[in-house]
């Protein structure tokens, strides 16, 4: 019988920008580390499931409240999950399944990012996203493995891999809205 696959989730953040109303997605630039396959690379806050969380949402806070200091249930709504992924890291399938959560910020905060797991962040705005202006493509190469993948490349920033797929699956889902839809109830955030 086959193992069932270790779970991790990650906190998909939106604001509402204060100057034009759009809505943004936060990234982190993951701190370099030798053990970890997704070393430098961007992503959501987020992380493996603990015996403590009582599930995906759980996971997703406390992994935010961790690396970047803010805590989701105080500022934030859940909005829902995205479908689940499984991981890939250096061309190979892992036995691990990350659930995607999306919030939206119900008031400005102010992040402090873990120095030790977070490098940076920024905040992207999903109407450019959806609308191609930072479409992209780069070259792949792991031992033999060799691809052309798409991303967005954002400045010095670039989005690809699981996070890449997971961003493009909540676009996918608001595009059935035909467009990027106001976040409800939600205070306008400062570019904080």
């Amino acid at each position: 019988m086959a193992q069932a696959p270790r779970r991790a989730a990650v906190a998909v953040v939106l604001r509402e920008r204060s100057r034009d109303g759009t809505t943004e997605v936060l990234y982190i630039e993951r701190v370099r580390a030798e053990n970890d396959p997704w070393s430098g690379q961007m992503a959501f806050p987020g992380g493996h499931l603990e015996e403590s969380d009582a599930g995906p949402v759980e996971a997703a806070v406390r992994e935010t409240r961790e690396e970047v200091g803010f805590n989701l249930e105080t500022h934030g709504r859940l909005i829902g999950r995205l479908d689940d992924i499984h991981a890939t890291a250096r061309g190979k399938r892992l036995p691990l399944a990350i659930t995607p959560v999306v919030f939206a910020l119900a008031e400005p905060v102010e992040l402090t990012p873990r120095p030790d797991e977070v490098a940076d962040y920024v905040w992207i705005s999903l109407d450019d996203l959806a609308a191609g202006a930072h479409d992209s493509s780069m070259r792949y190469r792991s031992g033999e493995l060799e691809a052309r993948l798409p991303c967005w490349q954002v400045g010095r920033y670039r989005i690809w891999g699981l996070t890449y797929l997971m961003t493009s699956s909540l676009l996918e889902l608001l595009d059935v809205v035909f467009e990027i839809p106001r976040i409800p109830g939600a205070a306008r955030a400062g570019d904080a």
